[in-house]
């Protein structure tokens, strides 16, 4: 388990970014991933890019015109 200290001089245990978009101490990956709140934050992630590319295509259609 890797820990570096933040520039307080607190021991901080690493984070790793997850695929839910938030950002998770190591240890706790496992616990976090197989929560229900991991699943809908990355519904909501995968949501909100799906409405973007949809809203630029229609952006690049209406262009294209």
């Amino acid at each position: 388990m890797e820990e570096h200290r933040s520039a307080q001089g607190v021991r901080k245990e690493a984070e790793e970014p997850c695929t839910c978009g938030g950002k998770i101490p190591t240890s706790k990956r496992e616990t976090h991933e197989s929560q229900v709140v991991h699943q809908r934050r990355r519904a909501m992630r995968t949501a909100r890019e799906a409405a973007s590319a949809t809203r630029s295509r229609g952006f690049i259609t209406e262009l294209m015109r």
